[in-house]
């Protein structure tokens, strides 16, 4: 197990895109010493949860991101931040 923690949550639960997923929330996580700040929490159209890095773009159009690339570490997060997300609206959601 890896050692982060998820610091703050904001609940956005924006409309689904066109594909059906929704952004759930954003958080900011601590990860080894390193801050990452604006990462998301999506919802499949099927249900499932995913804990994202960032994404986003710069003022110039290009697209920014930091991805999970270990997934033990990918599942871990999506788990802790469903948790804080169950915990602060009272839904519950699922990564599986």
């Amino acid at each position: 197990m890896r050692d982060f923690t998820i610091t703050s949550m904001r609940i956005i639960d924006a409309p689904a895109n066109p594909s059906g997923t929704t952004i759930l929330a954003a958080y900011d996580i601590v990860i080894d010493g390193i801050t990452l700040k604006g990462c998301v929490m999506t919802e499949s159209a099927t249900g499932t949860v995913t804990a994202r890095g960032l994404l986003g773009k710069t003022n110039n159009g290009s697209k920014i991101s930091a991805q999970f690339t270990d997934a033990e570490l990918a599942l871990e997060v999506s788990r802790k931040a469903a948790d804080a997300y169950s915990a602060l609206t009272g839904r519950t959601v699922s990564i599986e």
